[in-house]
């Protein structure tokens, strides 16, 4: 009756033991690209936006796709240069990177996607989750690169 379930279930243990031979160089990569993805997919709803000119629509999923692109450059800057650090500023710095690049991701999309902001911390549920989306991803980044300053000085 459910087969399909077991299907995902081999499918999804199969991709975590991918995932977990990997070094975090490689997986970061990997999600650098997931996010590169979302955001040139996030061109869609703004090349509509554009011609049915919804202004406010047109600069949301302007912000989903151009920083979306830059979030997936910084994720692959950054898995370009893991392989220096040592544990455990390599596992703050993954961590925290997959955290900023979703947390931000995930904010931009919802904010666009409802016509909230996100920038203040009351209203309707959807704005609520846009800003602590963002609030949690700028936390992150900070700990990325404070975390990169000590690993590189640390180990100098």
């Amino acid at each position: 009756m459910f087969r399909w379930l077991r299907v995902d279930e081999i499918i999804l243990n199969q991709l975590a033991l991918y995932f977990s031979k990997m070094d975090y160089s490689d997986q970061l990569i990997i999600h650098g690209a997931i996010n590169g993805l979302i955001s040139a997919f996030a061109g869609i709803p703004y090349a509509k936006s554009i011609i049915q000119k919804k202004d406010e629509a047109e600069r949301a999923w302007k912000l989903v796709h151009s920083a979306g692109s830059m979030g997936a450059i910084l994720i692959l800057a950054i898995s370009s240069i893991l392989d220096r650090f040592v544990s455990p500023h390599i596992e703050i710095i993954f961590y925290s990177t997959l955290i900023c690049g979703y947390g931000f991701m995930l904010g931009m999309i919802v904010a666009a996607k409802t016509g909230n902001r996100g920038l203040i911390s009351g209203s309707a549920f959807p704005n609520r989750l846009a800003n602590i989306s963002y609030r949690i991803a700028a936390l992150a980044t900070i700990v990325v690169f404070v975390t990169i300053v000590i690993g590189v000085f640390s180990y100098q």
